[in-house]
């Protein structure tokens, strides 16, 4: 491993907002050359696959680094640095759609960006759902429509361009191995 080590030799804050920061780092490579990397800071996000009785919860935003609507399975950015996983998925499926899961299960967690970002996601999947309400307490710049598919549907939307977020792609291809082992 350490044959691909790159020593951190200094860093510089660029950029600080409400949801990401930007650092620059000056980095001794395994050759002994020095070179520069740009990093987006960010605390971390959550995300569930949520199915009840063969259809999943998906929800249906706008996503203006694409300037598009996506089809994405309910997700959010941990709040701080300090807030538990489990518990900011649990907010997020409430949030986004008014449900809650009785049961849950930590699939796995991965790092959305690794080229340029520190953003690691924990992937959920939860079934035996029940409607908490009607009205949702959504942020105040969040607008979103929560949807019901079935894995063919979900597929389909893949197929034809429709659902293009890679945590999303990735949540149906585990729901489609749940269901082949089942």
């Amino acid at each position: 491993m350490d044959n691909y080590r790159e020593i951190e030799l200094s860093r510089q804050e660029k950029f600080k907002g409400k949801i990401i920061s930007l650092d620059v780092e000056t980095v001794k490579l395994p050759n002994g050359e020095v070179s520069f990397r740009e990093i987006v800071r960010h605390n971390g996000a959550v995300s569930c696959l949520a199915v009840n009785e063969g259809r999943a919860l998906f929800v249906t935003q706008w996503r203006e680094p694409f300037k598009s609507v996506s089809i994405e399975i309910p997700a959010g950015k941990l709040d701080s640095a300090l807030e538990k996983p489990f518990e900011a998925i649990q907010r997020e499926l409430d949030e986004e759609t008014g449900y809650q899961a009785s049961n849950w299960k930590k699939v796995y967690d991965f790092y959305t960006s690794p080229g340029f970002s520190d953003e690691k996601m924990y992937f959920y999947y939860c079934d035996e759902l029940s409607r908490l309400k009607d009205t949702r307490p959504l942020d105040d710049d969040e607008f979103l429509s929560v949807n019901w598919l079935t894995l063919s549907e979900a597929e389909k939307l893949i197929d034809s361009g429709r659902i293009v977020d890679l945590k999303t792609i990735m949540a149906i291809n585990y729901w489609k191995t749940i269901e082949v082992a089942q």
